[in-house]
């Protein structure tokens, strides 16, 4: 009987049965080790949704090649689609346009899914003819083309970004495809190192990387400009602006903040000025603006996040002004405005900032009901000579009395402007004139 022991016990025997049971054992941890390698490649390497093989793959795919061709493609108008059908439907569609390409690729080559509605190509020793005769074959099936999901027949056409050198393959690549989307009647663009836009692009991963390392290192310095009460010239606020740190010299917000919100670095971003912001006044009576955006709303935990801090410091709500631009109120997502509802229910003031500059949803903003309208700076730093303007100005602080708020100028530079905008009945003035942006705020002693 195999694996059995009879008594009396035989020492030889019993050696075997337990080498046996141990081999066994053994090839069990094997398998299940296997399996388990199998799985976590599957997680590591294979699309979820499409089977294909995802970004991972393809950056390790490339390292093998020698002499690399990738064709970065996209579906345009698929956001529509998955906003207008949702998951369940652009899931479903994905599938079909994975099976339906995969057949298109020359054989030997590969089909990857990238991001969302991106898809590449890798291919190995391609000249330019082979690849542009190959973008003719997908333009021209995609065209005669159409993919059917729960009934509605739904069509496409496709962009292409292509890089030829084996170098930071991927990201150039995208790099191009970011660029064919700017390229009048043509839907391909290969990469060109000399090309403005590619230039700016790297400009902007530079800075991102300088950022994710400033961020890291806690190099964002928050900077404080007053905001001066304009019916009894007392500083009572001031306006948190981000500033980061590099190579112990000062950045400006408009050479980072940009980047930031392409690599998703907004939200972290955020959190370090709500800390230092809220560090900074814990102590004192006045109010601190913070400036958000719609991406700190969506997919977001800033807004538990900001909450969470004023009990740990114990700010009053009523301090903390929430600046936000007046696109907002143009999103359709009912969700951030129901959450900018809740905040000025807690107590929190808000401001619309740049008021003037978008088409916004005027019932949208009166919803919120905001306790400060701030008139963009482009109406007011030549105020002193644009009838125009002056105009615009008028009619702002109108509105804004109309729907209870108070305004406040921005880009008050001079003396002449300060006086304008009392006489136009403005309720507070920003600008260099009243002081510059500065990581120490005199103005704590009037808190």
């Amino acid at each position: 009987m195999d694996n059995f022991l009879l008594k009396p016990f035989n020492k030889q025997e019993l050696l075997q049965a337990l080498s046996s049971c141990v081999k066994a054992i053994d090839l069990e941890q094997k398998a299940q080790e296997y399996t388990d390698a199998e799985e976590m490649d599957k997680d590591l390497f294979i699309d979820p949704v499409t089977q294909l093989p995802n970004y991972n793959k393809l950056e390790k795919d490339v390292q093998s090649f020698h002499n690399p061709t990738l064709i970065m493609f996209e579906l345009f108008g698929f956001e529509q689609i998955d906003s207008m059908y949702g998951t369940d439907v652009a899931n479903k569609l994905l599938k079909q346009i994975a099976g339906f390409y995969t057949v298109q690729v020359p054989q030997g080559q590969k089909l990857y899914r990238y991001q969302y509605n991106q898809f590449a190509i890798l291919l190995e020793d391609f000249d330019l003819i082979a690849v542009k005769d190959l973008i003719t074959t997908f333009d021209n099936v995609t065209l005669l083309s159409s993919f059917e999901t729960y009934g509605i027949n739904i069509y496409f056409k496709l962009q292409y970004g292509i890089c030829r050198e084996k170098e930071n393959i991927v990201e150039k690549a995208f790099m191009a495809l970011q660029e064919a989307h700017n390229i009048p009647n043509k839907n391909y663009c290969f990469y060109d190192s000399k090309s403005d836009m590619i230039k700016q692009q790297q400009k902007n991963i530079l800075c991102g990387m300088k950022l994710k390392n400033a961020l890291e290192k806690e190099n964002i310095i928050a900077y404080y400009q007053p905001i001066l009460n304009l019916k009894n010239n007392q500083i009572e606020k001031y306006e948190a602006l981000a500033r980061m740190k590099d190579n112990g010299q000062m950045v400006a917000p408009m050479d980072f903040i940009p980047a930031g919100k392409t690599m998703g670095l907004h939200v972290p971003m955020t959190k370090q000025m709500i800390n230092q912001s809220f560090k900074k006044f814990a102590d004192t009576r006045m109010q601190i603006a913070l400036n958000l955006s719609l991406e700190d709303f969506i997919d977001s935990d800033i807004p538990f996040f900001l909450e969470k801090r004023v009990l740990d410091f114990g700010i009053d709500p009523a301090q903390v002004v929430l600046e936000i631009t007046e696109d907002i109120s143009i999103d359709p997502n009912s969700d951030v405005l129901y959450t900018l509802q809740k905040f000025k229910q807690k107590g929190f003031r808000l401001a619309i900032d740049d008021f003037g500059t978008k088409m916004a949803n005027f019932s949208n903003i009166c919803s919120i009901e905001p306790d400060f309208v701030k008139i963009d700076g482009q109406f007011i730093k030549d105020l002193e000579f644009n009838d125009k303007n002056y105009t615009i100005v008028k009619s702002i602080v109108t509105v804004a009395k109309s729907i209870g708020a108070q305004t406040i100028a921005e880009f008050v530079h001079n003396e002449k402007i300060l006086q304008i905008v009392k006489d136009l009945d403005v309720d507070f003035a920003q600008g260099y004139l009243i002081g510059v942006p500065s990581n120490k705020n005199e103005g704590d002693s009037n808190g």
